[in-house]
């Protein structure tokens, strides 16, 4: 039976609070917020929550407690005239210009996918820092989800204006990506089922499934009713063929007339007909075509 309360603060839970992914190693379970609170002290928990029991939580909160603290008894006071000069902030680096632009990506995408109203879980925070890496300054996140890709383990799946991407972080392993461009894609499916449900992604070279838990398909469909909109259009009715022949007689009595021309030509050079004519019937002919 699933718990409904947080394991660590004994709060009620509220949807979408409490789900699988938050549980730990001797069946409690965390709230979104008590696990935002511990990510952001070890950021690996979370990946390796089922491997945690409550007294480990809270053993590694009272440690970060105590660390602070005497980092701040540690900490001289300095007065603003008396600090050196050499404590004076030098000119940015490179690489300080590529951190901070990172970072301004990373919120802007982050931001992006709120707006989108996606709901992620804590897990997916590897997965969120390597989208800076990989998607465009000027692309914009328009839907997102968590999900699988064919035997592999969950991962955060995007879409842009420019692409369908999924990015998949273990700890202490590189991340895998899997993208589709949406011209490559032709259309999407989406098949609930009471096990795992399925969106199928049709392209140039073939389907690629998402796979999606029971858990999951609410948010699956949310996805689904999103990204449908752009890649399932409805195709163009072919337009009538306009046939720009005046006069479609004529075409059929074309190969008649090139006939008649030949004849003429023929009387013209026995003598049969005078120049005048020969030219007088000929252009005749030729204006009916």
């Amino acid at each position: 039976m699933m718990e409904k309360y947080c394991a660590l603060c004994e709060t009620e839970f509220k949807i979408p609070d409490g789900g699988e992914e938050n549980k730990l190693s001797d069946g409690g379970v965390l709230c979104n917020n008590c696990l935002e609170r511990v990510s952001n002290i070890n950021e690996y928990i979370p990946y390796q929550l089922e491997w945690y029991s409550l007294s480990h939580i809270q053993e590694t909160i009272k440690y970060n407690l105590r660390s602070k603290s005497s980092e701040e008894e540690e900490v001289p006071i300095v007065k603003e005239e008396e600090k050196p000069i050499e404590d004076i902030p030098a000119e940015p680096t490179k690489d300080d210009l590529i951190f901070k632009d990172y970072k301004k990506n990373k919120e802007t995408f982050k931001q992006q996918i709120e707006e989108s109203g996606a709901k992620l879980s804590m897990t997916m925070r590897g997965e969120l820092k390597q989208l800076p890496h990989v998607l465009d300054d000027d692309e914009r996140i328009v839907a997102a989800t968590e999900c699988k890709i064919g035997d592999t383990g969950e991962g955060l799946l995007v879409v842009t204006q420019k692409r369908m991407l999924h990015v998949e972080k273990f700890i202490l392993s590189k991340a895998s990506f899997k993208e589709v461009l949406n011209e490559d894609i032709k259309s999407v499916t989406w098949n609930v089922s009471q096990s795992i449900s399925v969106l199928s992604v049709s392209t140039n070279k073939g389907a690629v499934p998402f796979f999606f838990q029971p858990y999951q398909i609410t948010e699956g469909s949310a996805f689904y009713a999103k990204i449908g909109i752009i890649y399932n259009k409805p195709k163009p009715k072919p337009q009538p063929k306009l046939d720009f022949n005046p006069n479609p007689l004529k075409k059929d009595n074309s190969q008649q007339i090139f006939g008649w021309l030949e004849r003429l030509n023929v009387l013209y050079e026995r003598g049969i007909l005078t120049e005048e004519e020969f030219s007088k019937q000929k252009a005749k002919f030729l204006n009916e075509i």
